[in-house]
């Protein structure tokens, strides 16, 4: 059996699409964009449902925060509640 891959081999693979998600998750897409899992995709529409019934103001899709010089975080949403505090929320943590 090899232990290592050629950068040829290794290309190729990726080209096939064998990239598994290191959870299992299923790439989803809703309303044009492309949620890396279909809970995130679940949680999107959770959010939709809340905007449209006033319980939130707002929300944003996959913020990304300069932690440090190049050090980055990219969260899954931002929601900004009535009293316009913004929560950060990273989906596979709730």
């Amino acid at each position: 059996m090899q232990e290592h891959w050629s950068i040829e081999q290794y290309r190729e693979y990726q080209k096939k699409g064998n990239k598994k998600s290191k959870y299992g998750a299923v790439k989803t897409q809703i309303d044009g964009y492309t949620f890396d899992s279909k809970k995130e995709a679940d949680y999107y529409c959770e959010l939709k449902t809340r905007l449209q019934a006033g319980d939130i103001k707002g929300f944003c899709l996959q913020p990304i925060f300069i932690l440090a010089p190049g050090l980055k975080y990219k969260a899954d949403f931002v929601v900004i509640d009535k009293d316009e505090k913004a929560e950060v929320i990273d989906v596979k943590r709730i």
